[in-house]
């Protein structure tokens, strides 16, 4: 589970979980806290990320990064407001653990469309992080290789180092 703050919000909101007596193993990492929680007096793991748009803006304030997912890789839902997930790859593709790469990985093994890698460098263009994204992005690609998944010849732009094929 996710939770996605404004910039202005994060400190407030980061804060008031941690000193939340259900919170448990708070920890943060490249733009991202994450801890679980106590549910009915037993610790349950459930990870929760804390998502600071600022740790994803790269060049651009973290309340343009806010905006943008709101306006353009967001949208309402019966459980509220859903990420779209090239904007939750993107910002896996962010985060410095390995771990948020193997996501990704597991996510196209298990039948997720290979171009959502494409959209997502195509937001690191946008922001400023194309360097890194697109050498973690080839991390993804290296790891569905070890498991034997084929990329489709549509997502070239993973390794053209030209970039992603549409501007913004």
């Amino acid at each position: 589970m996710d939770l996605f703050v404004s910039t202005r919000g994060f400190t407030g909101r980061k804060d008031a979980i941690r000193d939340d007596s259900r919170i448990g193993d708070f920890r943060t990492v490249g733009g991202v806290s994450n801890f679980s929680f106590r549910l009915r007096s037993r610790r349950v793991e459930i990870r929760v990320d804390v998502l600071d748009p600022q740790g994803f803006s790269g060049t651009r304030s973290g309340d343009e990064f806010f905006r943008f997912v709101w306006d353009h890789y967001s949208y309402d839902s019966n459980a509220g407001r859903m990420a779209k997930p090239e904007v939750v790859w993107y910002t896996r593709l962010l985060v410095p653990r390995v771990s948020y790469r193997d996501k990704i990985a597991q996510d196209i093994e298990n039948g997720a469309p290979v171009e959502w890698l494409d959209r997502a460098l195509e937001i690191a263009h946008r922001f400023g992080t194309t360097r890194v994204a697109r050498s973690r992005a080839l991390e993804v690609t290296t790891l569905l290789g070890t498991f034997g998944v084929d990329i489709p010849s549509t997502a070239p732009s993973v390794g053209d180092p030209n970039g992603p094929r549409r501007k913004d």
